[in-house]
């Protein structure tokens, strides 16, 4: 009998169901994301990423397309991921609907810094307090030399022991976890980005921070890396090695717009807390002591 309705409960059965029966087939048919055009990209229900400048499709966003989109542009139907990447399960978002895409209480808060000049002084102004609040200290490249004692996470490049400036001992490092990128091959993950050989850490640090919280909803404050160098003096140690930059300002500030649209999706935010006039950073500016006196809420 064919049926006249169908709900979102049912198509999620019937996925799960088909999951049971052949879970390889189905893995493969929704891990494949086709290129598609912009126009198909711009339709009010149809789910469809975008990395770089390419958008794609898959069919998850297309049974998407079947019942419509909320005011954020998300659909009901989602897919539970593992962290080797395989799926769980298919699930409605019925609670996220209603709270997506602003929650009152983040359930994780970062405080990612890196090493302009000026973030010596501004880490004693803000830094201590923030961690107080809560704030999980996360530094880049040299940036570990602020605060040793109170970082979280430390995120650098696989070259940094041959072209870093400040080098931590083995006694820090038991401290605090590490996350090692790859300058030379793209960050994978629910959010990533393409292009290989950027050099830009930044990049791959909120990436790192989104993948490993997808639906916690948190935030992340930066400072102390707004991608804009002065010859004279580029980072608080000195005269450093700049951001190689290899793709331009414009495709940098791209990626980041677009990490930016993954945050939000999420329910999750970035913000500018470095107070800095000049800088590349797209995500919205808030000032320290407002993040301190309410606790980081988003």
């Amino acid at each position: 009998m064919i049926k006249r309705k169908i709900s979102p409960a049912e198509v999620i059965d019937l996925l799960n169901e088909l999951l049971k029966i052949d879970r390889k087939s189905i893995e493969c048919l929704f891990g494949i994301g086709i290129p598609c055009n912009k126009k198909l990209a711009k339709h009010p229900s149809v789910q469809v990423g975008k990395f770089a400048d390419r958008y794609f499709v898959r069919i998850i966003g297309i049974l998407n397309g079947m019942f419509g989109a909320d005011k954020a542009g998300w659909g009901c139907l989602s897919i539970d991921i593992t962290k080797n990447g395989r799926i769980k399960q298919f699930k409605l978002l019925k609670e996220r609907l209603t709270k997506h895409p602003i929650m009152n209480k983040p359930k994780g808060k970062f405080l990612l810094i890196g090493s302009a000049p000026y973030i010596k002084d501004w880490y004693k102004k803000y830094g201590h307090a923030l961690i107080r609040k809560g704030f999980k200290l996360c530094a880049i490249n040299n940036a570990w030399a602020i605060d040793p004692d109170n970082i979280s996470l430390w995120m650098y490049p696989c070259d940094f022991f041959d072209t870093g400036h400040l080098f931590p001992d083995k006694k820090q490092r038991k401290k605090w976890k590490e996350y090692v990128c790859d300058h030379r091959v793209p960050t994978k993950g629910k959010c990533e980005y393409i292009k290989e050989g950027s050099g830009t850490i930044l990049l791959n640090a909120l990436v790192y921070l989104l993948n490993q919280h997808i639906d916690k909803g948190f935030e992340v404050l930066i400072a102390g890396s707004d991608c804009v160098y002065k010859k004279e003096e580029s980072h608080f140690y000195g005269k450093g090695a700049a951001d190689p930059l290899r793709y331009g300002e414009v495709w940098l500030v791209k990626e980041l717009e677009r990490i930016k649209s993954f945050y939000e999706k999420e329910g999750s935010v970035v913000y500018n807390v470095g107070g800095r006039r000049k800088t590349l950073l797209p995500f919205k500016r808030k000032r320290p002591k407002e993040m301190i006196s309410n606790g980081g809420r988003l």
